[in-house]
């Protein structure tokens, strides 16, 4: 089934500029039914303003692959000398090439922007016609390229098969847990670092999936607790704990974890994993017993903000906002913090979780 990829907040997967230039080519030659598009030079050359470029719709794309987590102000501002920079650039190389562009697009993975789009239509000439193209665009056009959407989202085509089939994911289920006869670790982890990119999940997905649900069975996945089907998953979680001094606690069949490469590590990434998806508990559904799954954070008392985030400390991550603002108008990050406590204690964990996160980035901004 094809999923859209607008209905979803993630940003470019990618880090590497070149790998963005290299996106940006395919993604323009899907756009325009065409081959003509390619990179310009290698990595180190001179671009001369683009870098990709296609000589038989003359037409220019140069890629600003930016860090997102940086102030939008700044980006703005950095964003909008570029594009004045790129077309003198691109006319420069006009006069001295052979290349004639009637078009030059600057690409971001920064946002949509009209301060950037009114000033690439401020700086364009008679003779080149200037465009900004913000993420929200290229996720646009990337969402009716299905191959595209395969190669660089790859852990989308399988959460969308779990989240829109979930009869076809209890069928697929049944059948693994009678072929499956890896550890029970790794069979967790498989599954976390599939979806890690992710982080948080789409509501009810997460109690469907295999390892945790090996049956044809529903089961319940709220109030922060998931029914786990899987008497074997159940048992291997529940043995896990830390001692005072920050070492991982494995139950009984440590020496059989133990063979297993990197197993601390994938135990504490499949740890993350649940509990960023709001599994902090676990209830068997044989006896209908509870557990609560071990945090695996420092033992260390740490009141920065981002431990009150992972622990959804809300008075503590309050307190620590005002400390750190002390000079600075709080009352817009009050009420978005109230907002998220209320969201929190009505059952909204999803809403309350991104609300959470947007108070600590815009407090550690300021």
């Amino acid at each position: 089934m094809r999923f859209d990829l607008l209905k979803y907040q993630i940003p470019f997967p990618l880090d590497d500029e070149k790998d963005f230039q290299l996106f940006t080519k395919e993604l323009f030659n899907e756009i325009f039914s065409t081959l003509s598009f390619q990179q310009r030079g290698s990595k180190g050359q001179w671009q001369g303003g683009f870098d990709v470029f296609s000589d038989d719709l003359r037409m220019a794309v140069e890629c600003k692959k930016k860090d997102r987590n940086r102030s939008p102000s700044d980006l703005q501002k950095e964003l909008s000398e570029e594009i004045q920079e790129s077309l003198e650039k691109v006319q420069s190389v006009e006069i001295q090439s052979s290349h004639k562009f009637e078009k030059l697009i600057v690409v971001s993975t920064f946002r949509n922007d009209s301060v950037l789009q009114d000033k690439a239509a401020e700086v364009s000439t008679e003779k080149i016609k200037v465009e900004y193209w913000g993420w929200q665009t290229l996720k646009e056009h990337l969402n009716n390229c299905e191959t595209l959407k395969t190669k660089y989202y790859p852990f989308m085509t399988e959460l969308n098969q779990t989240y829109y089939s979930p009869s076809r994911t209890k069928q697929k289920n049944t059948y693994r847990a009678g072929k499956d006869n890896r550890h029970v670790l790794e069979q967790i982890h498989e599954t976390a670092e599939r979806f890690l990119p992710l982080v948080v999940l789409k509501k009810y997905t997460l109690k469907d999936l295999y390892p945790f649900n090996n049956t044809d069975q529903r089961a319940h996945h709220f109030n922060y607790t998931l029914e786990i089907k899987n008497a074997n998953v159940a048992k291997f979680l529940k043995g896990l704990n830390q001692n005072d001094f920050g070492d991982l606690i494995i139950g009984d069949d440590i020496d059989e974890v133990k063979k297993i490469d990197d197993y601390e590590l994938k135990i504490r990434e499949c740890i993350y994993f649940l509990r960023y998806n709001f599994a902090h508990k676990i209830e068997t559904s044989n006896h209908g017993e509870n557990f609560t799954l071990p945090t695996l954070h420092r033992t260390e008392k740490c009141a920065c903000e981002k431990c009150n985030y992972d622990n959804q400390d809300f008075a503590s991550l309050l307190n620590q906002i005002s400390e750190n603002n002390k000079n600075y108008n709080c009352g817009s990050k009050y009420e978005k913090l109230r907002n998220a406590f209320v969201n929190f204690k009505v059952g909204n964990f999803k809403q309350a979780f991104y609300q959470l996160k947007n108070v600590l980035d815009n407090s550690k901004k300021s």
